[in-house]
């Protein structure tokens, strides 16, 4: 129930309480949940409203990880051996990968 003042006169009107979609993301499960949904999003035609949906769930997103980053700055050269190492690839597999020869592989 809302009150409006106007013109010495006072209106009441009921007003249906409005869920919204999407909230400031909270946990972590609300954000792989975001993620997902920004996903599913993108792979759609796109419309306006669509547009301003995949625009909301971005700036949350964002501002979760903003607020929750557990990364530091890491070198580039250690980041691509981790990866390597977590993916099982060898120094062969990462000129196919990133398209250079195997000298700047041999290189890291």
């Amino acid at each position: 129930m809302v009150t409006a003042f106007s013109d010495d006169r006072i209106e009441t009107h009921n007003m249906e309480t409005a869920v919204m979609k999407y909230t400031i993301i909270k946990t972590k499960l609300q954000y792989d949940q975001y993620c997902d949904q920004l996903g599913t999003l993108l792979t759609v035609e796109n419309t306006d409203a669509l547009q301003d949906e995949i625009d909301l769930l971005t700036l949350l997103i964002e501002k979760y990880d903003e607020e929750h980053n557990t990364f530091k700055e890491t070198d580039p050269i250690t980041l691509l051996r981790s990866f390597m190492h977590d993916h099982h690839l060898k120094p062969q597999d990462m000129t196919v990968i990133l398209g250079i020869g195997k000298g700047y592989v041999s290189d890291i």
